[in-house]
């Protein structure tokens, strides 16, 4: 219920700074629920994201006129089931070179199962409590989705289970960014998740049929329901397509503009524009998975190894350029024809799949009976002078989670 009063010398930074800093002032935090907590993190990552928008005035771009456009293919690696060649932690090596070679790597077995389970618990805990009708245990109740369903994420809502905030000083996950950093000092970015519904031979209950608002299809007999052709109501149950529930298929943009150099800060809290290049710094997004998300499950998909190539694509598209547009997500054009060229990154439960910012990339559907969910995972280091934590007050956090050593430093409670 802030409202922000203009006037001649309105400064929308500053007045998104103050709107975050008012969001937890005189705040008790001893006695807010979990969702609560959310709520305060959510507002304060809009109001930062809208004040990050807001603080550039004029787009520089930079000069890429030594660079030659020479893209070619490269074909991910698969194994034998569908999914990306993942590394263990200790293969360090090959994780660079994976990593310098695609501009992704996945690395496995970094939860074990306990940690699994109570994750997969968390993120519906987390979907329950941000609904007042979506029941883990009802699928018919799953057809109001949090907003952003189209692109495979829950909205802009924070997740503060005490798993999920466990997993972020998990030290596995921690070393796995650290190899790729070359640097031991890291901050961890607290954000957000993604659960993508199952869409093929859904067994659903038949009164469903009657509630939920969309095109309903009969795997075996091809059909569309409508209403000359609902299924009798005595029937309790159905094996449905449920093609409304899928996000974008053609999704492919980059979190960073390939003319200016600028990355996505998206949760983090941005203390100096003037520094965010990722020319300059390697900036880097991650997914943590909790379940298997397989070839025809949902998931990440990207154009591999266009990350040593952006530079030549700024030049050869400088025409594209818009001093103008201030964001750092930038859609690959329809026409473009890396298009043709994006692949599919299944990777299995318990792995962390980094990526470049430089590497378009974006999800595919999920075109299986089975739920696809996963945690947003960024780190950076603290040489980026440019973002610092965003979450840096410890009370904000869940009461029964208790921060570790390392954690301390990563959640920017403490200095390295």
């Amino acid at each position: 219920n802030l409202i922000i009063t203009r006037s001649n010398e309105f400064d929308p930074r500053l007045e998104f700074e103050n709107l975050k800093k008012e969001i937890e002032k005189n705040v008790d935090f001893k006695n807010l629920t979990i969702l609560q907590r959310e709520d305060i993190a959510t507002q304060k990552l809009v109001f930062e994201s809208q004040k990050t928008r807001s603080s550039i005035l004029n787009e520089k771009k930079l000069d890429h006129s030594n660079f030659e456009y020479n893209y070619e293919r490269l074909e991910l690696p698969i194994d034998e089931q569908g999914y990306c060649i993942a590394f263990e932690l200790n293969e360090q090596n090959e994780i660079r070179q994976f990593f310098n070679k695609f501009g992704i790597v996945v690395i496995k077995n970094l939860l074990n199962e306990e940690q699994l389970i109570n994750s997969v618990n968390a993120l519906w805990d987390h979907l329950e409590r941000q609904s007042n009708f979506i029941n883990r245990n009802l699928i018919e109740t799953w057809d109001q989705w949090q907003p952003l369903a189209h692109m495979g994420i829950l909205g802009n809502n924070v997740v503060l289970s005490k798993q999920f905030c466990e997993n972020r000083q998990n030290e596995k996950l921690y070393q796995a960014f650290s190899i790729l950093f070359n640097e031991h000092r890291l901050w961890v970015h607290t954000g957000r998740a993604s659960a993508m519904r199952p869409t093929k031979q859904v067994l659903l209950p038949v009164k469903t049929i009657y509630q939920i608002n969309s095109k309903i299809s009969v795997e075996s007999k091809k059909i569309q329901f409508n209403e000359q052709n609902y299924p009798p109501e005595s029937e309790e149950s159905i094996i449905v397509d449920l093609p409304s529930w899928k996000s974008m298929s053609d999704w492919l943009h980059w979190d960073m503009n390939p003319f200016t150099g600028r990355a996505t800060t998206f949760g983090w809290d941005c203390i100096d524009e003037s520094k965010n290049n990722y020319y300059n710094q390697l900036k880097v997004q991650g997914v943590l998975s909790l379940v298997d998300c397989g070839p025809n499950e949902g998931g990440f998909h990207c154009v591999p190894g266009f990350h040593n190539h952006i530079k030549g694509w700024a030049k050869m598209n400088d025409k594209l350029f818009n001093a103008d547009f201030h964001d750092t997500t930038l859609q690959v054009p329809k026409d473009d024809s890396i298009r043709k060229d994006i692949q599919k990154v299944p990777i299995r439960k318990g792995s962390l799949l980094i990526w470049s910012s430089a590497i378009p990339h974006g999800t595919f559907p999920n075109d299986s009976n089975k739920m696809r969910m996963i945690q947003y995972f960024h780190m950076a280091p603290i040489s980026d002078t440019s973002i610092k934590p965003l979450f840096d007050n410890p009370l904000l956090f869940p009461p029964d989670f208790q921060v570790s050593p390392l954690g301390r430093k990563l959640f920017g409670f403490e200095s390295w």
